[in-house]
This record gives structure tokens, C-alpha cells and sequence, in this order.
């Protein structure tokens, strides 16, 4: 692939870099890092075209994992959901997290899908789960303005679910997630393995 000036592209273990063709000069890029390791069953399609940079955390179907779409150098949090039985009446979590579009809820990007597995794609938020920021405070708490803003923008989530008819049934501070952008903390309620839905 030929760059041109200014564009980036994410280098992976054994990429060969080259100069302009007059100079015949090329490199090996060697990656040092601890790289973390990929699933064999994950689809050759997303090994390809992402980075795997860590995992994020561990849910009931598995890791989610922090990932950058090579070409355009985007970061998603990868989850893998397996079916669920529908006897319990957890519903699909792709098509669950899709249905649902606001500002205090994670957002589904794409979904890649396998014959009994979904990769789902998600927005990446870059201060961890709730859990997490609360303990990374002194004494393990929030100031009262910041528990409020948090609690306000959860409920402003939880009121749209409600007010369309789905249930998350796992609201806990692991599953809220936070973003801060411009100094702007925003709360997401995220995780919709065991949502559902209720017309009554």
C-alpha cells in the first residue's frame, strides 16, 4: 500500500516498510510489545483487518476486546456473542443494541456474523466501566457534582429503555462505561446480553 504524505496506516509484526522505489531501501517492523492473543475460531476476515490491542474486560459470552480497524485506523471494543436460549427470554444482543439509539447508551457500529456467533462492534469508550473510575477517585468515591451528572445521564438512559419497551435487567457499575472528550464526561449504560423486551 502506498502512502502518501501525512496518512497513517497501523503497522503489524513483520510488515515490510519500503522507501521510494529509487532508493531501494525496505525494513522489517518488529513488534516487541506483549501482543495479546487472538482466539483461533476469531473469523480470519477481523484478523485481518484489525489491530487487537488488549482486552477490555470479560462479560458472560466471553472477552471484549479493544480493537482499531486498520485502514482507517478507528477504535471499537469487539464483543463476541454467542446465541442464548430463548427459552429465558434473552433476546438477541446484536439486534437488541441496535434497536436502541441514544446519548447515554453504547452504540452498536457493525456486526459481523459467523453460523452460531456475532461479533459485535461498539462504540469504544476510553475511561473504563464506572466501577473503575469510582475507584480511581480518593476514598473510592465521587465528588457529589460528579454523582450527580453520572446518575442523571444513567437514568436519561434507562428512561429511553423503558419508554421503548426493553428491560436491561443487568444494571450494574460494570456495565455503565464512561468517556471523557474535552474534559466532557459522558455515562453509557452498555452490556445487553440479558436485555429484553416487554410490550406490557
Amino acid at each position: 500500500q502506498q502512502l502518501k504524505k501525512g496518512q497513517k496506516v497501523i503497522l503489524r509484526n513483520n510488515d515490510t516498510i519500503a522507501l521510494p522505489k529509487d532508493q531501494k531501501i525496505s525494513f522489517i517492523f518488529n513488534d516487541n510489545r506483549d501482543l495479546i492473543e487472538i482466539p483461533n475460531k476469531m473469523p480470519e476476515e477481523i484478523k485481518k483487518n484489525y489491530y487487537f490491542e488488549k482486552v477490555l474486560g470479560k462479560g458472560i459470552s466471553g472477552q471484549v476486546y479493544l480493537v482499531h480497524d486498520i485502514r482507517s485506523q478507528m477504535k471499537f471494543a469487539l464483543k463476541k456473542a454467542c446465541q442464548m436460549d430463548i427459552k429465558i427470554g434473552v433476546m438477541d444482543e446484536a439486534k437488541t443494541t441496535a434497536a436502541l439509539n441514544h446519548p447515554n447508551l453504547v452504540q452498536l457500529l457493525r456486526v459481523h456474523r459467523d453460523i452460531d456467533t456475532k461479533y459485535i462492534f461498539t462504540e469504544y469508550l476510553n475511561q473504563r466501566d464506572l466501577l473503575q473510575c469510582v475507584n480511581s477517585y480518593p476514598e473510592k468515591r465521587f465528588p457529589e457534582n460528579v454523582a450527580k451528572d453520572c446518575i442523571y445521564q444513567v437514568v436519561q438512559g434507562l428512561k429511553y429503555m423503558h419508554k421503548n419497551n426493553y428491560c436491561h435487567r443487568d444494571i450494574k457499575m460494570d456495565n455503565i462505561f464512561v468517556h471523557c472528550e474535552n474534559g466532557i464526561y459522558t455515562y453509557k449504560i452498555g452490556d445487553f446480553g440479558l436485555a429484553c423486551k416487554d410490550e406490557n
